[in-house]
């Protein structure tokens, strides 16, 4: 009866040895990187020879030896192979649990770092915005607070080309009054139409923000020259507004392609807004001299006719 137990229990175990030793090659060669798989197959391996050897050697040792009693052998090598099936058919759950917690921490991570940025970039587009209305404050003048304004604006989004727009009397096209980037001799002389036909042309009518992902897809517009020349490829441009019409267009452009955010685009926006104030204010100190070189005319007449 112990032959025939002995017997079905070392079928069995060499049974699932050689099952968990498969399943275990399989693993490897599917994950590619599986030394665990080997380490067990290792094992199966290094316990089949071990129990063969065991029992090889009992019978050239002497009947009065201390042995283990082959039930018992068997019955522990049976209880090893079963784990280490068990071993095998589990450690591609816990492989994959644990590769998904990885996914899910490096997701996290990512996220912590996106925002991170996010904040340096509201900061660093805060404090831009904060100097450029100390300049305003102090007095700037438009053309200065222009220039310094295209130049904080390119840093500050990391983008090559920046500019200010000013719209021409006839309302026909904008002069590039103001930029960074842009080809020498350009700025104070290029001109880019008004019409639907141009980005800035295209802002000035729809009354909001911009975005362009990718000029070269664009079917809103085609573009100008000025942006083509210089293979723009993504930009952002927003209204300059004034008190009766508007003063022109600001916008950033960029070669490669660029995902701006809501928060660059009021960035653009503020200082716009603040360019728009100082050109404002700028034209009303203009218009309250000549009323009071007028009235003054008009005084010195006055008098000189009371003379008379």
């Amino acid at each position: 009866m112990a032959d025939t137990y002995t017997n079905i229990v070392l079928a069995v175990s060499i049974a699932l040895q050689l099952t968990a030793a498969v399943l275990a090659l399989r693993l490897a060669r599917k994950s590619g990187k599986g030394w665990h798989a080997w380490a067990l197959i290792s094992a199966a391996l290094a316990l089949m020879a071990s129990r063969r050897i065991v029992t090889l050697t009992g019978f050239f040792l002497p009947e009065d030896a201390l042995t283990i009693p082959g039930p018992l052998a068997e019955t522990i090598a049976l209880v090893i192979a079963a784990l280490m099936l068990g071993g095998v058919l589990l450690i591609p759950r816990i492989l994959g649990a644990l590769r998904e917690k990885a996914v899910a921490v490096d997701a996290s991570l990512e996220k912590l770092r996106a925002s991170e940025e996010e904040l340096k970039a509201q900061a660093r587009q805060k404090a831009a915005v904060a100097k450029q209305g100390q300049s305003a404050l102090a007095g700037a003048e438009p053309s200065a607070l222009m220039d310094d304004a295209v130049a904080a604006i390119a840093e500050t989004l990391a983008v090559e080309y920046c500019k200010v727009l000013e719209l021409l009397p006839d309302g026909q096209a904008l002069l590039l009054r103001a930029g960074v980037g842009w080809k020498k001799g350009l700025v104070g002389q290029t001109t880019v139409g008004a019409g639907t036909d141009s980005q800035a042309g295209h802002t000035l009518l729809s009354s909001n923000p911009v975005i362009v992902a990718d000029l070269r897809r664009e079917t809103r517009f085609s573009g100008p020259p000025l942006l083509r020349d210089h293979n723009v490829v993504s930009g952002l441009s927003v209204i300059i507004q004034g008190r009766e019409r508007p003063f022109g267009v600001l916008g950033a452009h960029t070669s490669k392609r660029r995902r701006f955010t809501r928060d660059d685009v009021n960035f653009l926006q503020a200082v716009a807004n603040l360019l728009a104030q100082t050109i404002e204010r700028k034209r009303a100190e203009t218009v309250l001299r000549r009323s009071e070189s007028s009235l003054a005319d008009a005084q010195r007449i006055a008098h000189l006719g009371n003379w008379d």
